[in-house]
């Protein structure tokens, strides 16, 4: 046991400092990443809100559309008939 003990020591002496170093470049690297993925998850969450967003005011603006070009067409449907009528009538 105490060989182990001064096994380990010659282990740390040899890379303790740059060993240690490294231990906490790589825990600085997976923080970041971490944060750049929360950050990420985050605007594709405002991204897909806003795209939902658009595709409901989309949609209503179709249905106005729609609603208009319907109540043209019954016009222009209207107007035909009536000339047809007047030119039957001469």
């Amino acid at each position: 046991m105490i060989d182990e003990i001064g096994n380990q020591s010659a282990v740390w002496s040899q890379y303790g400092l740059s060993g240690l170093v490294i231990f906490a470049l790589f825990i600085c690297m997976a923080f970041i990443v971490w944060l750049s993925m929360k950050s990420a998850t985050l605007q594709t969450a405002a991204f897909v809100a806003e795209v939902n967003d658009s595709k409901i005011r989309h949609h209503e603006e179709r249905k106005e559309w729609r609603e208009s070009n319907e109540r043209t067409a019954d016009k222009l449907q209207e107007a035909i008939k009536e000339l047809t009528n007047s030119l039957r009538q001469k």
